[in-house]
């Protein structure tokens, strides 16, 4: 579809694999996840569904970096695409230490890839409401 477009394009991909069942698909072989013991006893759930979480979590961003790499490896798109990512919500299933991490119990991840369409690097941030960065991104595209 990208590489067919003529005309500016906002694709929105949503993908529900970092919620319950925590499933990936038979064709996806996971890698070795290895948990520390501080994180297994942060996190709740039980051993089984936080080995779950944590491979659907590295299926997730594996997938979002094959995309990435595509996009990289077209000439058509490499320099034309702006591509953003943020999270529905908080680290689920891990008990943040209040007041110092709460951050990590409210704050959703953002992060913003792009190579010269703004003829600057990409950028990272935490916000406690995933629109915002969305909302303003929608507002330099558009402009």
């Amino acid at each position: 579809m990208l590489d067919e477009s003529d005309q500016p394009l906002f694709i929105n991909i949503l993908t529900v694999s970092n919620h319950p069942p925590y499933f990936t698909p038979d064709s996806y072989t996971p890698g070795p996840v290895d948990v520390s013991a501080e994180y297994q006893a942060r996190a709740g759930g039980g051993e089984i569904e936080l080995d779950n979480i944590l491979k659907t979590f590295q299926y997730a961003a594996d997938s979002l970096g094959r995309f990435i790499g595509d996009v990289k490896a077209s000439d058509k798109l490499a320099d034309n695409t702006v591509i953003a990512a943020t999270g529905d919500h908080q680290m689920r299933r891990f008990e943040a230490r209040l007041p110092e991490e709460s951050m990590l119990d409210s704050a959703v991840p953002f992060t913003c890839g792009y190579q010269t369409v703004f003829s600057t690097a990409g950028s990272s941030a935490m916000t406690a409401n995933g629109s915002a960065p969305i909302k303003t991104l929608c507002r330099h595209c558009t402009t």
